[in-house]
């Protein structure tokens, strides 16, 4: 038996399934029918760098944490890097518009990398607390842009994802018009259209969730869903103000975000948006999902209750480290526990079932000193394989017993240096994982009792790139004139072939040998681009990218032109 690398590239805990049950696999929260680029190889998941796009309900303000500096403290994102500024709307022309804050992204020389995800949220303040004077036709155009430069940075190339947001009803704000829930619905069928113009463009979709939360407060720890309560707004009140949520509505949209990249990553990742993934929205709270809070206690140390049910539970430990110089420097640790239910995995009979139990500790530290920034996170696994099944015609049963362990250990180093009329932008990194399957018996109930020998699978994955971003150059006439390009490159340094051995009772004298062979991995990609402005407002962008991995070529054109009124 030769397991190809696609079958088993989800994750080390996937691999662990893959060594035991020859294909069960399971839609939990580590290991997924649609491949999740998010998935550790140490188990669970968590995104690289989350880059989020939007208004002040992504910000920090008087009211509290915002939902992304929540899933960042829950240790979901390992980097927040947040562009949304109060206030901002997705049309064009504005100081703070949806593609001035990719202006801003784009100008740091930073480029969207493998197991990032980009998030646009926006909406609110194009609807405003009177409605739209031109039936959302600026927003729209305006969001549309800003899409398709994402798409063009890279933010849906392999197996990344954006994330664009549809919207709470707005129109249940204490502040806003009540009668505005027409445009809302228009904006979040507008944003579901976005969506479906590519497999790596996600709806997430608010709209559904705060509809059950406004019929059913108490389901989600809240006694107020129409009063403004400043005090009680991180307790059991949904409105901090008239237009903002507290830090309890904050954190269910945070849950609504980890959910789609966790549980709810299969469908979310197949159905189209629309009614058909609302519809499977409303399954999953229905079975409890979203119904669990992330806990706050002050701003220096966070503690953070994980798990959305008793499957999944634990506790993250996330310091802000002030103290130190520099600025972003945290250290976090994380305790948890994970049980993953598999039926029928050993047989086709009805009763059948296993499990998969995973508890271990993680722990990170991300400190920005000077030019250089560095992240560091080490994560350390025990997983127990337990199976049942019982055949009643043979009056048979049989239990058997697997354990595990898994080390994962990452550094990533970046930068930038401004050199005359250019900004360089690079940036390096290794990652070292580690798989060791214990020896143990197995048998199934149409087999006699086996040994299973594996070896220990190791890899570890090299990657550096540059960004490079040109200063404005003016041009005749008020026209400005900025270049860019990046290069990237990941290469494994080291994948083991993992050697199964198997010796039967049944056959005595007789040892199967069977490999999963990984070979090497490695990934490149080249992108330039040219933007020029012009004095009337008029915008032209021109890119090109080709991406290479494992000799297999892609590539992407681009011309987008864009007018301020």
């Amino acid at each position: 038996m030769k397991l190809t690398r696609k079958q088993v590239s989800g994750s080390l805990l996937g691999l662990v399934t893959v060594l035991l049950l020859a294909g069960c696999s399971s839609s939990g929260d580590g290991i997924s029918a649609v491949p999740n680029p998010y998935v550790l190889e140490s188990g669970g998941v968590q995104v690289a760098t989350m880059r989020t796009f939007g208004d002040s309900y992504s910000v920090r303000a008087a009211w509290g944490a915002p939902w992304n500096e929540m899933l960042a403290a829950q240790g979901r994102v390992q980097v927040l890097d947040n562009y949304a500024v109060g206030g901002a709307q997705a049309a064009v022309g504005l100081r703070n518009s949806f593609n001035v804050q990719i202006d801003r992204f784009q100008n740091t020389g930073v480029g969207i990398g493998d197991r990032d995800l980009t998030v646009a949220y926006f909406g609110y303040n194009d609807i405003g607390r009177g409605g739209s004077v031109d039936g959302l036709g600026i927003a729209r155009a305006g969001y549309q842009l800003g899409v398709n430069r994402l798409i063009d940075a890279g933010a849906t190339a392999g197996e990344r994802r954006l994330f664009v947001t549809q919207i709470h009803d707005w129109s249940r704000n204490p502040r806003v018009d009540p009668a505005l829930r027409s445009e809302v619905v228009a904006w979040n069928d507008f944003v579901a259209n976005v969506a479906n113009q590519s497999p790596n463009i996600v709806a997430v979709d608010l709209f559904t969730v705060f509809e059950r939360v406004y019929q059913d407060p108490g389901a989600f720890g809240l006694v107020n869903v129409t009063d403004v309560n400043p005090s009680r707004a991180g307790v059991d009140f949904l409105y901090y103000d008239g237009l903002h949520f507290g830090t309890k509505g904050a954190s269910i949209i945070a849950r609504t975000y980890n959910h789609y990249l966790t549980r709810g990553w299969d469908w979310a990742n197949s159905l189209a948006a629309g009614a058909s993934a609302a519809g499977r929205l409303q399954q999953d709270i229905d079975s409890g999902l979203l119904s669990l809070q992330l806990q706050q206690s002050n701003e220096a140390l966070e503690v953070f209750q994980l798990g959305p049910d008793a499957a999944e539970s634990g506790m993250v430990l996330d310091f802000a480290m002030n103290s130190l110089p520099g600025k972003n420097s945290r250290l976090g640790l994380a305790l948890l526990t994970e049980q993953q239910d598999f039926g029928n995995a050993l047989s086709p009979v009805s009763d059948a079932d296993g499990t998969l139990n995973s508890a271990g500790v993680a722990s990170y530290v991300r400190t920005d000193m000077g030019p250089i920034s560095s992240k560091t996170q080490i994560s350390a696994l025990e997983h127990t394989r337990r199976d049942r099944a019982y055949d009643e015609l043979m009056d048979f049963g049989i239990r058997t017993r697997a354990n595990s362990s898994s080390l994962s250990v990452q550094q990533r180093f970046s930068s930038l240096v401004n050199l005359g009329g250019v900004t360089l932008a690079p940036w390096a990194g290794l990652t070292h994982h580690t798989l060791q399957l214990k020896t143990d018996r197995h048998q199934s109930l149409y087999t006699s009792p086996t040994q299973v020998q594996a070896s220990s699978y190791n890899t570890l994955m090299a990657g550096s790139g540059l960004n490079i971003i040109g200063h404005p150059i003016s041009l005749a006439h008020g026209a400005e004139l900025q270049l860019n390009a990046s290069l990237s490159l990941e290469q494994s340094l080291y994948r083991d072939s993992v050697e199964i051995s198997f010796r039967e009772a049944a056959l005595s004298g007789v040892v199967q040998r069977e490999t999963i062979d990984f070979g090497d991995m490695e990934r490149s990609k080249m992108g330039m681009g040219a933007g020029l402005s012009l004095h009337n407002g008029l915008n032209v962008y021109l890119g090109y990218s080709v991406a290479e991995q494992d000799g297999q070529l892609a590539d992407q054109g681009m011309l987008t032109i864009s007018r301020r009124f």
